[in-house]
Formats: C-alpha cells, sequence, structure tokens
C-alpha cells in the first residue's frame, strides 16, 4: 500500500456494499471498537490504493 484515504460515515453498510459489489474492491480488515471507533478497510486489487470508513460509536453530526 502506497496511499491510504479514510474518512467518517454513518452509513458504513451502504458504503461497504457499493466499494465491493459496485466496484470490486476487496475488504481487508474490519475493526470493532477501537478508542470508541469501529470501520473497515477496502482494497482495489492491483493496485496500492485502500480505503477506509470510520464510524465513531456516538454517531457524529456529518454535512
Amino acid at each position: 500500500m502506497q496511499f491510504c484515504i479514510v474518512g467518517p460515515t454513518n452509513q458504513r453498510a451502504k458504503i461497504k456494499t457499493f466499494y465491493t459489489m459496485g466496484l470490486g474492491m476487496e475488504e481487508l480488515r474490519p475493526f470493532t471498537d477501537r478508542q470508541d471507533y469501529s470501520g473497515i478497510m477496502l482494497d482495489l486489487s492491483d493496485s496500492n490504493y485502500q480505503l477506509g470508513f470510520t464510524r465513531y460509536r456516538n454517531k457524529l453530526k456529518l454535512h
């Protein structure tokens, strides 16, 4: 991996479906309750790019 972007979301299930089923990315490693955050890491095969999406235990107001 050479480039990784991580962002917050309140819709992790929808995002996971979009990136895995829609774009063919592979889910690498989900994590739960790490300092009140849960999330997923996604990888685009044959590239050096990964995306991550996190959710804070208490929903954040996202604009």
